[in-house]
């Protein structure tokens, strides 16, 4: 029964003289707002609140194009967490580090072409030493140096590769090629690749497919090229300095060298 507002409830059947000498504690029974609060707590636990979707902020990883979904992936983690293990296909150092050379290798084959045949008119001599720094499997290397050789130049032809597993790739196609280049593993800032290509009575000229800051930091060799009377061919950014250009076809490619080459 009910006394106003408290509900007493039944009577236990067990009487004060047995709960004392069974040790069994009684509680006081709960009035209507205890039992209120209680179904409302028993309620809240039931309840699932449902996830909740955060918006991850988009990465801003340059231009991508080329990348396949995979390796874009594998990229996206890098750029996350720099201590991600980059993927072999990247072409250069770390991106989310800054990066020298871009993640993927060029596909313009006929912009090389037309960029190489130009490259003729203004070379001194037709024996020539062509370096590519950071030159991936080595395809546009290849593909320069058989353009010269057909032109009737004479052609060394040297790759300088950081990804080991990619210059085993270049240094597996020379082995087969019909076109003889040598490929060296490692960074382009360490090797002496300027000595090889700057060798006396061969036209020195480098080719590049990198980023402007990685350009920026061959600046000494690069001007060194170009006092030799040798020639740079950039693809795609042009020397973040001031350089003799004697040809572009811009945001393609850039030729740098003397004028009167």
């Amino acid at each position: 029964f009910s006394v106003g507002r408290r509900w007493v409830g039944p009577r236990s059947a067990m009487s004060s003289s047995e709960s004392e000498s069974s040790g069994v504690e009684r509680k006081p029974p709960l009035d209507c707002y205890q039992l209120h609060k209680l179904k409302l707590q028993r309620r809240a636990k039931a309840a699932v609140a449902p996830p909740v979707e955060v918006e991850e902020p988009e990465l801003d990883l340059g231009d991508c194009e080329g990348l396949d979904a995979e390796t874009l992936a594998l990229v996206r983690k890098m750029a996350k967490d720099p201590t991600h293990k980059a993927p072999s296909k990247c072409f250069g150092f770390d991106w989310a580090a800054g990066s020298v050379a871009p993640f993927w290798a060029w596909k313009d084959s006929e912009a090389l072409e037309s960029a190489v045949r130009l490259l003729l008119d203004h070379a001194s001599v037709r024996q020539i030493r062509l370096c590519d720094l950071g030159c991936g499997d080595g395809a546009a290397l290849q593909q320069a140096g058989l353009v010269l050789r057909d032109a009737g130049a004479v052609v060394n032809l040297l790759g300088v590769e950081l990804d080991a597993a990619v210059c085993e790739r270049a240094q597996d196609a020379a082995a087969t090629s019909a076109m003889p280049m040598e490929v060296w593993q490692g960074s382009f800032f360490d090797l002496p690749w300027l000595e090889w290509v700057c060798d006396p009575g061969f036209q020195p000229v480098v080719l590049m497919y990198l980023l402007a800051p990685g350009i920026a930091q061959l600046r000494d060799q690069l001007e060194r090229v170009l006092a030799s009377g040798g020639l740079v061919l950039t693809l795609k950014w042009e020397l973040p300095f001031p350089a003799p250009r004697v040809a572009a076809d811009p945001h393609v490619w850039y030729l740098y060298g003397a004028p009167c080459c």
